[in-house]
């Protein structure tokens, strides 16, 4: 906890007794039962550039580094509902749906969803359709080069995100987002409306934000036996 750099306060402490630790630019925290924050090197608190904010209207690409959302595919249909709500337009990279996610065919698939999506100058956010654990398997089919020469857009995603939320902001030098993930809209309803209140405070607008608990969540209130 504390303010970092001078930016935000309740960094990334205890999502349901989890400890999330993120790397690479400042820290905002975004109180349970989704962290939000701007990555922080272990290094270095260097300041990083802050992508444009989003606005109404804005075009948000998902992608699916960390794990297929074949298994989800009957539900992004009202995921898609939630946050065409919030004012974005939505749009997927070609490979979300394809099976099996693992193996090296599958993470060059995904990973050219990625870097396209990060290269479109139409694409103005990249946000992970959900977590998973394949997500470091990208990391040598991306063109850092290619990567260097695309405008800094909000990049967002969460559980083994880091993987790639890390390097990302080491090496292109802008800030990354631990924070919701798509398919969030539909997970946790009882706290989404504070989840998305926070998101939206920290991509639309640059100034400093501080963030504290949620006055009604409690995550283990919600815990099943």
């Amino acid at each position: 906890n504390g303010n970092i750099n001078g930016r935000h306060q309740n960094a990334a402490f205890h999502v349901c007794g989890a400890v999330i630790t993120c790397f690479g630019v400042g820290v905002t925290g975004v109180a349970p039962p989704y962290y939000l924050s701007h990555t922080l090197s272990m290094q270095t608190l260097t300041p990083k550039t802050i992508p444009q904010r989003l606005q109404s209207g804005s075009h948000i690409r998902v992608v699916a580094p960390s794990s297929s959302l074949a298994r989800l595919e009957a539900s992004l249909p009202a995921a898609e509902k939630v946050w065409r709500g919030l004012g974005y337009q939505i749009s997927y990279g070609a490979h979300v749906l394809d099976k099996p996610a693992m193996g090296p065919v599958a993470a060059q698939l995904r990973a050219a969803d990625l870097q396209e999506a990060l290269v479109d100058p139409m694409v103005d956010a990249v946000i992970w359709g959900t977590g998973g654990a394949y997500a470091v398997e990208l990391l040598p089919y991306l063109d850092w080069n290619l990567l260097k020469t695309a405008a800094p857009k909000v990049v967002m995603g969460m559980s083994d995100a880091t993987a790639l939320l890390v390097p990302l902001a080491e090496r292109l030098g802008y800030e990354t987002y631990y924070g919701p993930v798509y398919m969030s809209a539909l997970w946790a309803p009882h706290a989404w409306d504070y989840t998305t209140a926070a998101m939206q405070r920290v991509v639309r607008d640059s100034t400093p934000q501080v963030y504290h608990p949620s006055p009604t969540y409690n995550c283990l209130l919600y815990t099943s036996d």
